[in-house]
């Protein structure tokens, strides 16, 4: 999960390139680097922003109640 500006945002854990560690990523505002080979993706919307990675990455609904996040389910059905 991601902060991005007190919205909060969810993806798969592994870059869908060659399964680096997002978690272990640098972030800057909206955007995850995976640290294995430098793709980058917007946190929010799954996109590649940079490659070599060509597939987005999954997201997923978030909701917070009472200071607390969970998420809900599958955002984007194309992410692979």
């Amino acid at each position: 999960m991601f902060n991005v500006a007190g919205h909060v945002c969810a993806t798969q854990a592994k870059c869908p390139h060659q399964q680096g560690p997002l978690t272990e990523g640098h972030v800057n505002s909206s955007t995850v680097t995976c640290p294995w080979h430098g793709s980058q993706f917007d946190v929010c919307t799954g996109a590649v922003l940079r490659g070599p990675a060509v597939t987005p990455l999954q997201t997923y609904y978030v909701v917070v109640e009472g200071g607390m996040a969970r998420v809900e389910g599958i955002q984007n059905q194309d992410a692979k």
